[in-house]
């Protein structure tokens, strides 16, 4: 119930301009994201453009295909990766400069096995900071947010974690609401 009348209130105070936040005062945002069918990518990009940050690709080396992704396969790549018989950080290009300069980071992926995809622990381990503040966001047909914002919270307990949310299917304006529900400054 809380959750409805705190968005509605949020757009509500969006579309008067209260709750905009000027560029001197935004903390540096970048958004990180991993996507393998496309609707984490259209969703991190919406945010980036919303909320002026850096938009940022976890790009794994390997690839991911058709053939590692069925979801019945024990002998599927995903599967043996979030299942834990493979190696359970697979190698990512390492292209973001400067990941210290970032305020917040919004890291966001589709969930698979209800976890974050391995890759994601990956970019943690190499970008991600102590007190750095961290929001995560996923895509998923079925599965909340939950389960793998735990895990990421166990894993990784320096970090100063906000909880994410499940964004698919939201507007650039109930994007930007969501954003902002977390304060300018952060």
């Amino acid at each position: 119930m809380k959750k409805p009348i705190l968005l509605a209130l949020s757009l509500m105070l969006l579309m008067l301009g209260l709750t905009s936040c000027n560029k001197d005062q935004d903390a540096k945002v970048c958004v990180a994201y991993f996507s393998y069918s496309g609707v984490t990518k259209s969703v991190a990009e919406t945010l980036a453009q919303v909320t002026d940050a850096t938009l940022y690709e976890i790009v794994p080396e390997e690839a991911y295909g058709d053939d590692t992704m069925n979801y019945n396969d024990e002998n599927a790549r995903a599967f043996k990766e979030q299942m834990g018989t493979a190696p359970q950080r697979p190698a990512i290009k390492k292209t973001l400069k400067g990941a210290k300069k970032y305020d917040v980071l919004l890291i966001g992926f589709p969930v698979w096995y209800g976890k974050a995809p391995r890759v994601i622990l990956t970019f943690l381990e190499e970008y991600a900071h102590e007190g750095q503040t961290v929001i995560p966001f996923c895509t998923s047909d079925s599965s909340t947010i939950d389960s793998s914002e735990n895990e990421l919270k166990a894993t990784f307990p320096a970090i100063n974690w906000r909880h994410g949310d499940r964004l698919n299917d939201k507007t650039a304006v109930q994007l930007q609401a969501w954003f902002e529900s977390f304060g300018c400054g952060l």
